[in-house]
């Protein structure tokens, strides 16, 4: 009978364990999808990064709490939380744009540090910078899609 009652607190032991080791985070915020589609000059923008900045009144509206996606060869974005997970919490935001190319204004390699390789931004300061930006999305409680069409002088 003891053997049996050891055997039972350690298969217990071993439940508890594994129950707390989810990766899922429960302490997430309710969470909107937000995707969609980045020109440039008209065409699919890929290598985009799309940052939305919360303002006042909305959750997490600290400098640190931005959202970020970034655009693939055919200009599609999803946005993702400060924690990692898909989605963003409904609110206000601004929304910048960064696009680093070579001096060339070739596509920058894959992995690539900007400084290190003396890449420069493609897109005017009107979408790069936070406070000159005109660009603002609301986002609602059900799946959100934005596109955002930019325009720059070409290379």
């Amino acid at each position: 009978m003891h053997v049996s009652k050891l055997s039972f607190c350690l298969f217990c032991l071993v439940g508890l364990i594994l129950t707390g080791c989810g990766s899922e985070n429960t302490n997430l915020p309710e969470l909107t999808p937000v995707n969609g589609t980045v020109t440039l000059n008209g065409d699919p923008a890929s290598g985009v990064t799309i940052i939305l900045y919360p303002q006042q009144g909305t959750n997490g509206n600290a400098p640190k709490d931005t959202a970020f996606g970034i655009s693939d060869e055919n200009g599609h974005y999803a946005i993702k939380h400060r924690s990692g997970a898909e989605g963003v919490e409904p609110g206000q935001y601004v929304v910048t744009f960064s696009k680093m190319v070579m001096p060339d204004g070739s596509t920058m390699e894959k992995g690539a540090e900007p400084a290190a390789v003396g890449a420069r931004e493609l897109l005017p300061k009107q979408y790069t910078n936070p406070q000159r930006t005109k660009e603002n999305v609301t986002v609602q409680k059900t799946q959100d899609t934005y596109d955002f069409a930019l325009k720059a002088k070409k290379n």
